[in-house]
C-alpha cells in the first residue's frame, strides 16, 4: 500500500521551493489580519528572482504601480528565502530613505523568526546578539545589511532620490516638466550598473512617481 505524503512536508517542501508560495506566507506573516489576493504577476516578479538566485540573470529591473508587492517580494520575501536555502548569503538591500531600509529590514527580521520559518529551514537561525536596527546576521555567516545609499544586490526605488533632486532644482523653470521615465529608460538601456563581480548585480523594485 503506497504511503500518503504527510501535508505538512509537502507544504514544508513548497515554501522551500516556490518563491511565490513563500512570498504568500510572508504577506500573511506580515499583514495576518488582511485577505491575500493572489495574482499572475507574483508568479513573475518570483519567477524572475527565482533567476536571479540560479545565477541564469545579473540585472532585473521590476516596475509596476505601487502596492503590488514589489518590495515585499524583493526586499522582504527573496532576501529570507535566500538565507533559508543558503545561511552563508550576504545580502546588501538598498533603499532611497533609511526608514524604509530599516522597515524592510525590520519586515524581514520578523519572517526569519517566525514559527513557521524555523521549521522550514532550521538550519538558518539569527545569530545571537547580531541583529541590529537595519542589519542581521545568521549563524552561519550570512545576512542581510541595509543601506539607503549604493548597494550590490538589491536597490528599491535607487533613481527616486535623483527624481525629487531633479523636481527642485528645476522648481523655478516653469516651461520644463520632469518624466521620471527617462530615469526608468536609462535603466533599462544598462545605465544602472552593478559591481563588477560575477554575482546578481541589480534588481530595481518599485516605479518611479508619475510626473507632477
Amino acid at each position: 500500500m503506497t504511503r500518503k505524503p504527510d501535508r505538512i512536508e509537502v507544504l514544508k517542501a513548497a515554501l522551500r521551493t516556490d518563491l511565490s508560495f513563500f512570498i504568500q506566507r510572508t504577506v500573511q506573516t506580515l499583514s495576518p489580519g488582511s485577505p491575500y489576493l493572489h495574482n499572475w504577476h507574483i508568479d513573475a516578479i518570483a519567477y524572475q528572482l527565482e533567476r536571479v538566485a540560479a545565477g541564469e540573470i545579473r540585472r532585473l529591473i521590476i516596475t509596476m504601480p505601487p502596492r503590488c508587492l514589489k518590495s515585499i517580494s524583493g526586499s522582504v520575501a527573496f532576501p529570507a528565502w535566500l538565507l533559508g536555502r543558503d545561511p552563508s548569503r550576504r545580502i546588501v538591500a538598498v533603499s532611497y530613505a533609511e526608514g524604509l531600509a530599516e522597515k524592510h529590514a525590520r519586515d524581514s527580521l520578523r519572517v526569519l523568526e517566525a514559527p513557521w520559518y524555523r521549521e522550514v529551514f532550521p538550519a538558518t537561525r539569527i545569530a545571537r546578539g547580531r541583529a541590529a536596527r537595519l542589519d542581521f546576521e545568521t549563524s552561519r555567516g550570512g545576512g542581510r545589511f541595509s543601506t539607503s545609499v549604493g548597494g550590490t544586490l538589491i536597490r528599491d526605488q535607487p533613481w527616486r532620490r535623483t527624481v525629487l533632486y531633479h523636481r527642485r532644482r528645476h522648481a523655478d523653470r516653469p516651461g520644463r516638466r520632469h518624466h521620471p521615465d527617462r530615469r526608468s529608460a536609462q535603466a533599462r538601456r544598462g545605465g544602472l550598473r552593478g559591481p563588477a563581480d560575477g554575482g546578481s548585480r541589480l534588481v530595481c523594485l518599485d516605479a518611479p512617481e508619475p510626473a507632477q
